[in-house]
């Protein structure tokens, strides 16, 4: 009897490391096909990154690939084929919500991401009428309750108050949506004390103070886009947001002038 429990026990024991074996081999493959997903992204091979994302069914790839959707539309695609990008980026966002039990900051960042450039596609009126800026905002609240530190979500924040104020003034942005000034400069400088020296972060940055339109939000912008100058590009979207830095940067210096 004593031989045929110490038996079972060790038959146990060896089919448990097995399962924690294959476990960590399938985690370990997991993270090194999404690094190489960053990689090919990072080298402007962005369709490969999306394909390469896609075959792997965890929070972090879906995230992984709804951003790097989003960001190749931005960039690349406009019009019915731009809509329906965002509405796949979405789509994963909100699977990686649901998979993550609601427990994941960046999933709301993304879901934020591509449901507000759905919104910038389909203009303002239409926006409007589907409450897309609302939507938005209770995704970004989401991902700043879950970690308030979260750069994206800060940066994202600022840009959806000064935005909006932007287009519908002061006053009616504050009324019907909420937007604050003050609340977008305190998102925005937050983001920028946390900014690693990313060129795309400062891009965002100084294109949400000069949304905000005012002579001290101009002076931030204008110094934002110099250190984005002087930054090194690391990536081929860096080297896409320097020459959208240079068009901002123009269209800032005729303003002033």
């Amino acid at each position: 009897m004593g031989n045929n429990i110490k038996s079972f026990k060790l038959i146990i024991s060896f089919y448990f490391s097995i399962f924690v074996f294959f476990c960590i081999s399938i985690n370990f493959l997991a993270c090194k096909s999404l690094d190489e997903a960053r990689k090919k992204f990072l080298a402007g091979e962005y369709l490969t990154a999306i394909d390469m994302a896609s075959k792997e069914n965890t929070v972090e790839a879906k995230i992984l690939e709804a951003r790097i959707i989003s960001i190749y539309t931005k960039f690349f695609k406009k019009d019915i084929e731009a809509i329906n990008n965002y509405k796949r980026a979405h789509d994963l966002s909100l699977s990686a919500i649901e998979s993550s039990l609601e427990n994941n900051s960046d999933a709301y960042v993304e879901a934020a991401h591509s449901l507000g450039r759905y919104g910038q596609e389909i203009g303002i009126g239409r926006a409007i009428s589907e409450g897309i800026a609302e939507k938005v905002a209770y995704y970004l609240k989401k991902a700043l309750k879950l970690n308030n530190d979260n750069l994206l979500a800060n940066l994202s924040f600022g840009i959806w108050h000064a935005e909006i104020i932007n287009q519908a003034g002061r006053t009616f942005g504050k009324i019907l949506f909420g937007a604050d000034v003050k609340k977008a400069r305190n998102y925005l400088f937050k983001a920028k004390k946390n900014n690693p020296n990313e060129i795309g972060v400062y891009y965002e940055l100084a294109y949400g103070f000069n949304l905000l339109g005012k002579d001290e939000d101009i002076i931030v912008s204008i110094e934002l886009l110099q250190q984005l100058i002087s930054t090194e590009s690391k990536s081929h979207m860096d080297n896409l947001y320097k020459k959208k830095a240079a068009s901002l940067k123009k269209m800032i210096s005729e303003k002033i002038n």
